[in-house]
């Protein structure tokens, strides 16, 4: 073999060497940062466990996720050496059925304070990972008797003249008589020697605007107004008082 030969087959022997060190130095470089994602992983999921126990929790006259301090977990906490992890409530908006059905509405179904969106971070070194999810909202008993749980409260007088309108406002309570949010609800007119129409105002029907339009009604007339909703397949409702009309 000559001197020529000899030098080339060094060279490739070097350059092989060298290929096979680095791609040796990668796959170990990748087998570290795969480590470490997984312990973030790992770290992200059960950090957001505590916080849905926690959330559950007994808090007063109600629990952590409606009347707890969320901002205990915003605080970084070193779950091993070297990762840090926090809880932060980021912006949602949770709509029922669906946030396609409901986003063609001015005042959709807003369900935003029977859920909520949070991001759990894990830090380490110069990286993150992020972790999004949806809390629900513990269930809660409501009050007995069904029949009368709903408090309907009506934003005017108990009368109405011809031509007027009032607002009537419905709100399902808990045994702690507590607000059972984000129902929906539904309104019937219960006529007794008068009548009039109804207009939701909301998409949730927790408001609805009664209107003493009907021409067949005389001064005097009376009707109740009944609404109803369901809570986790518990029906629920509630009637106003006797609403007094005035005749044309």
């Amino acid at each position: 073999m000559s001197l020529i030969e000899t030098l080339f087959a060094v060279f490739v022997l070097l350059a092989a060497f060298t290929i096979f060190g680095t791609l040796f130095q990668w796959v170990l470089s990748s087998s570290k940062r795969g480590d470490q994602a997984a312990t973030a992983a790992r770290l992200a999921h059960n950090r957001l466990e505590e916080l849905r126990q926690w959330s559950s929790q007994p808090s007063g006259s109600s629990d952590n996720f409606r009347a707890g301090n969320w901002n205990n977990w915003a605080t970084p906490v070193e779950l091993e050496p070297g990762y840090l992890v926090r809880i932060d409530r980021v912006a949602n908006q949770c709509y029922s059925p669906s946030t396609s059905l409901e986003a063609g509405y001015a005042r959709p179904r807003d369900m935003s304070n029977a859920c909520r969106r949070v991001r759990v971070r894990v830090h380490w070194g110069q990286q993150d990972y992020d972790l999004y999810s949806q809390l629900g909202a513990p269930p809660v008993k409501p009050l007995q008797p069904y029949a009368s749980n709903i408090v309907v409260t009506a934003g005017f007088g108990g009368s109405l003249a011809y031509g007027s309108s009032g607002v009537l406002t419905a709100q399902a309570r808990d045994i702690q008589s507590q607000n059972i949010d984000d129902l929906v609800y539904e309104w019937t007119v219960l006529p007794e020697s008068g009548t009039a129409s109804l207009t939701e105002m909301d998409r949730n029907g927790r408001q609805v605007q009664v209107n003493n339009n009907s021409p067949l009604t005389t001064s005097g007339n009376t009707l109740k107004v009944s609404v109803s909703a369901t809570y986790r397949g518990i029906v629920l409702s509630g009637t106003s008082a006797t609403i007094t009309l005035g005749g044309p």
